[in-house]
């Protein structure tokens, strides 16, 4: 079995875009979101009161898309992060 990573392919040219709720503990809101938009290619949308994100993570690949979302479900006081939308330009 391969791993994970060799599933993913690098194509010059292609411009990853996509959106994920971003769950997190409620006492961590103001820490979570600045970790956020700290990172690059990362920006919040919308927040509600109830622990959840509206993020858009943009990037050159789909590797790099990948490590982002895994970069972000491991900030200190998030939940999970779960891809909603994910679109390739070019």
């Amino acid at each position: 079995m391969r791993a994970p990573e060799q599933h993913i392919s690098e194509n010059a040219g292609e411009w990853h875009i996509s959106s994920l709720i971003v769950q997190h503990k409620l006492e961590a809101s103001g820490p979570t979101e600045h970790a956020l938009t700290d990172m690059s290619g990362v920006e919040v949308h919308g927040r509600n009161d109830q622990g959840k994100m509206i993020v858009v993570v943009e990037a050159a690949s789909e590797r790099a898309l990948v490590q982002k979302i895994d970069d972000i479900r491991q900030l200190d006081g998030v939940v999970d992060a779960s891809l909603v939308y994910h679109q390739i330009d070019e």
